[in-house]
């Protein structure tokens, strides 16, 4: 009977281990600005949407100009804060900055990062690996009428303060953004990757690959299975922001599919759908919801492979702001908020 017991605990542990390991364990953020009902490699209108799909920066129509981006986001178990545990609020923090230079279909973006990572409670001591990354992209794109493409070169490293003690707000602040911190070994990477979309208007199709040579862990990665497993295609539909008499269009309805991986095993499957308000030509209202699923098999769903997206953005022609929200659907404990901000000049 002890036996049976002690398997059976063994099993459930190990499937609650396989659901968390199938989404993600970090927060959102620059290693996949897409984690957003916001986002869909096919949206082609925006900045933001040009950092998930290179080839919509050639569609950008303003001139030259500076965009600073800040993320303050979270993925927390909400176990922990059920069970009351110290500072259960602050598990897998992490906040970035990007900065971007736009101009003639090229941009230049440096992205600072810090998080919080191994949290460990021992005898009432609570510690954290605190990591750190600074990033350089550079992204480049063209266009033919409705055909657009473009290329991007992105490279960077980590590094890490290990094990640090955290009582409270100030510590967490002092040991993320006052410490010196050492080069984590292997962290560095680079990646080449491109993509081209077709923009009929009201339908677009997009298809992109993240990494046609990259450089991880020490290790080269190029052949036909890196660009299989990094490939990303994605369409979606939307209304026109001006009515056939040259109004604009109160409601805009949006619906997207995007697909990232080998289709012809398993990939992440995400679907979209949004509704803007135009309230000015150069301010709107947005509501996003989306579901995604990881290691998915075609037509084969599976909620333990999943999460639910939701987001409300108000955008304007020199500042953006969006709220995030996103969940498991294997057992609604884990829990990805974000706030994110944008300002143009």
């Amino acid at each position: 009977m002890f036996r049976k017991a002690v398997l059976l605990i063994a099993s459930l542990t190990l499937s609650i281990s396989l659901v968390f390991s199938s989404v993600p364990e970090g927060a959102y953020g620059y290693d996949d600005l897409s984690f957003s009902a916001m986002a869909s490699p096919s949206y082609l209108d925006s900045f933001a949407n040009a950092m998930v799909n290179v080839s919509a920066l050639s569609r950008i129509e303003k001139g030259d100009q500076f965009y600073f981006t800040f993320i303050a986001s979270e993925a927390w178990d909400t176990s922990l804060m059920k069970r009351g545990e110290k500072l259960s609020g602050l598990q897998n923090l992490k906040t970035e900055m990007h900065f971007s230079f736009v101009g003639n279909f090229l941009s230049l973006s440096g992205i600072a990062s810090t998080w919080f990572a191994d949290r460990a409670l021992t005898e009432g001591t609570l510690s954290y690996d605190i990591y750190n990354r600074i990033g350089l992209q550079i992204d480049w794109a063209g266009r033919f009428d409705f055909f657009s493409f473009g290329l991007r070169i992105k490279g960077g490293g980590d590094m890490r303060r290990r094990g640090r003690d955290i009582n409270g707000v100030l510590d967490a602040v002092e040991n993320a953004y006052f410490g010196s911190f050492d080069n984590v070994d292997g962290s560095e990477y680079f990646d080449i990757g491109a993509s081209a979309a077709l923009d009929f208007d009201w339908f677009f199709i997009s298809y992109g690959i993240d990494s046609i040579i990259g450089f991880r862990g020490n290790e080269l990665y190029i052949g036909w299975e890196e660009l299989l497993e990094s490939s990303v295609f994605g369409l979606s539909l939307r209304s026109p922001k001006f009515t056939s008499r040259g109004d604009l269009t109160l409601l805009r309805p949006r619906v997207a599919l995007s697909v990232h991986g080998n289709i012809f095993s398993r990939y992440t499957f995400t679907c979209n759908a949004g509704l803007e308000m135009q309230l000015l030509p150069s301010l709107s209202l947005h509501l996003a919801a989306a579901y995604r699923e990881y290691d998915h098999g075609f037509f084969n769903f599976n909620s333990d492979n999943g999460v639910l997206m939701f987001a409300f953005a108000v955008h304007s022609s020199s500042y953006s702001l969006a709220l995030m929200c996103n969940v498991d659907t294997a057992s609604f404990t884990r829990v990805y908020p974000s706030i994110s901000f944008t300002l143009s000049r």
